[in-house]
């Protein structure tokens, strides 16, 4: 089963083992998803393999990533190359504080050349409960006429005691260029400066166009980290 995971989730199980015969090993794996769970990593396994009943302990590499999932992965010992076989299972746990936020699907144009297109992607969130934000980025259909450049990137504001009083729109990344399809994971970014001190947070997507022809649809698939 695949889960939502942030910067460094801590992954705790127990291997279990049993009616082992001959060279079977056993170890725990997992597969990651940069962007869409459709297209995942190949799998990589979580410590050494074991003969035995284990407790795995391990922090996943997942600052760049959206999603994971926990399996199992299994070998006969390579010096040996044998038979074996074994009943195994596997109790597993993850420490995790990821928020989904939610996910939107847009489309723009045309865009006015040298004119911000602002995207809100959710509505006010609390920033006590808000340690960060991460998005996956994908941007089809670019076209337009001639010669032409998409600038993106995500934004945000801040509300300090009003939520009809935001304060100004603060890249959260800097912005990147492109012409054509993207898929990106923004990795780990930090809400605007003076989020301590402002009740609610806003999050958008920021585009702008060299050519006033220019048409796109973007999807954002956005989560946080819980404070």
């Amino acid at each position: 089963m695949w889960f939502p995971v942030f910067d460094a989730e801590t992954f705790r199980g127990v291997l279990d083992i049993q009616n082992r015969t001959g060279d079977f090993e056993a170890a725990v794996a997992v597969q990651y998803a940069t962007i869409r769970r459709e297209r995942p990593s190949d799998p990589a396994v979580l410590g050494s393999a074991q003969t035995s009943t284990s407790l795995v302990s391990a922090t996943l590499a997942t600052s760049s990533r959206m999603e994971a999932r926990i399996g199992l992965a299994w070998r006969l010992t390579p010096s040996t190359q044998g038979t074996g076989t074994a009943t195994v299972r596997l109790w597993r746990s993850v420490q995790s504080d990821v928020i989904r936020l939610g996910t939107i699907q847009h489309p723009f144009g045309p865009i006015p050349a040298g004119v911000t297109q602002r995207l809100p992607l959710t509505s006010l969130l609390p920033t006590v409960t808000l340690a960060g934000v991460k998005a996956a980025l994908l941007i089809s259909g670019v076209s337009g006429a001639g010669a032409y450049t998409l600038t993106y990137g995500l934004a945000g504001r801040l509300f300090a005691t009003d939520p009809k009083s935001p304060g100004a729109w603060t890249a959260l990344e800097t912005a990147t260029t492109t012409t054509g399809t993207i898929a990106r994971n923004t990795g780990v970014l930090a809400l605007p400066s003076g989020a301590s001190s402002a009740m609610w947070f806003e999050p958008s997507i920021d585009l702008s166009a060299s050519d006033a022809a220019l048409t796109c649809t973007v999807e954002v698939i956005l989560l946080g980290k819980r404070a």
